[in-house]
């Protein structure tokens, strides 16, 4: 996740990073989940909706959302 974060962050979310991290974040979701991990889960949603929200284009993937992302990974 967090190479793919650097990739996005120097080469744009245009690119099959962003895909990437996202399903790496929906696994530690589900995995999260699989062992009560609620917290965790939880965390890792939030990380997901963000880049979802990204892959539709309804929010940037500007330095403040990176930088949010990269300090909860």
């Amino acid at each position: 996740i967090s190479s793919a974060l650097r990739e996005i962050e120097s080469q744009g979310a245009g690119g099959p990073q962003l895909d990437s991290a996202y399903r790496d974040v929906h696994t530690l979701k589900g995995s999260a989940n699989l062992f009560g991990l609620s917290e965790l889960a939880a965390l890792a949603h939030a990380i997901e909706a963000a880049f979802e929200a990204i892959r539709r284009r309804s929010a940037p993937a500007g330095e403040a959302i990176l930088a949010s992302i990269f300090s909860a990974v």
